[in-house]
């Protein structure tokens, strides 16, 4: 009879845990860099363009920050959408070249997110001025959060790669 020390984690069960941790890597990621973003705007820099690139939302409790709502969905899309995305994937992805796909999985699930999210602050900033409509705001929204993913993502996809190629050892 197997222990629970020695029976190996269920193929969900694992996954998930890939997905968590894709999700929980880009949540903080996100914050991590709204908060770099927020110490680091003032036009003086030379690379400040690149700053504002990586910063999706600007920290809430800065002097410029953006509302505390926008931050918090911002922070709920890119973690729950990454945890929708890459467990499927981290449970149908077998050993082998398993962490090249989760690697590209996970970019890509974080690039989703992030659209997504910068989408949705947008989508709350122009609901909440009078006189703008959200559909005018949504490209620009959609290509904030892609940037952001883009110079960022790699981070949650290089960690969740990690963690599943630590799951498949440890279930082999």
């Amino acid at each position: 009879m197997e222990s629970d020390r020695t029976r190996p984690v269920s193929r969900w069960t694992g996954a998930i845990g890939v997905g968590l941790s894709a999700g929980l890597s880009g949540a903080l990621c996100l914050a991590a860099s709204s908060l770099l973003g927020s110490l680091l705007q003032p036009n003086s820099l030379g690379w400040s363009g690149l700053v504002r690139m990586a910063t999706l939302v600007i920290w809430p409790w800065s002097d410029d920050g953006h509302p505390l709502p926008n931050f918090l969905v911002a922070l709920a899309i890119v973690l729950v959408v990454p945890v929708i995305l890459v467990a499927p994937a981290a449970r149908e992805t077998a050993a082998g070249r398993g962490g090249y796909t989760m690697m590209w999985a996970t970019w890509g699930a974080v690039l989703v997110a992030g659209a997504l999210a910068g989408a949705a602050a947008v989508g709350i900033a122009a609901a909440a001025s009078p006189g703008s409509s959200g559909f005018d705001v949504l490209p620009s929204g959609l290509q904030a959060g892609a940037g952001w993913a883009l110079l960022v993502g790699w981070i949650p996809a290089l960690i969740a790669a990690g963690v599943h190629a630590g799951r498949l050892r440890q279930v082999d």
